[in-house]
């Protein structure tokens, strides 16, 4: 019987320090990103998902994906945030589950009418922390991706610098 106890205390303690050792993002605390080692970065860490197509033409695909990877290019550019990189055939991978933001979107072309949809998400709760939809002429694609930018590092959590938000608004404008 006294094996017994003992032998399920030491699976439930293995249980524990295994399970803490491959979460990468705690269950409760601050939004900064932990390594598997317990080490702070001081981080915020966010996630671009591959944007959605709405259609059917694969080069809006191509689009798409590139939307989201300029996103996310950016944003790595930021000193208050680590983004976490996805792959498009693996969406919903515990990568993509790590950040504690997560950025989706979906695009559509119509003629020449560009219409996005960006969305960020706080991954603990499932809340929609922010969302913006942006409609132009596809002509302005680069002033579109710099608005994207902009507006989606003003809605993160934390701050953005002075500089850094100078770099973004001149990204495509140069």
């Amino acid at each position: 019987l006294i094996a017994g106890i003992v032998l399920v205390l030491i699976a439930a303690g293995t249980y524990v320090v295994t399970r803490s050792k491959t979460s990468l993002v705690p269950a409760s605390g601050p939004d900064v990103f932990d390594t598997e080692d317990g080490r702070k970065t001081g981080l915020l860490t966010v996630t671009v998902l591959p944007f959605e197509t709405v259609g059917t033409d694969e080069k809006e695909g191509y689009l798409a994906r590139g939307i989201s990877s300029d996103l996310a290019t950016d944003l790595s550019g930021l000193s208050s945030l680590r983004v976490i990189s996805v792959s498009a055939d693996q969406p919903n991978s515990q990568t993509a589950r790590a950040a504690r933001y997560v950025v989706s979107g979906s695009v559509q072309r119509a003629a020449d009418t560009l219409r996005i949809n960006i969305r960020l998400i706080d991954s603990r709760t499932n809340e929609q922390l922010w969302s913006q939809r942006i409609e132009r002429p596809f002509g302005d694609l680069l002033a579109i991706q710099n608005e994207i930018s902009r507006s989606l590092a003003e809605h993160l959590p934390g701050t953005i610098s002075d500089a850094e938000r100078k770099r973004l608004a001149k990204r495509y404008t140069n």
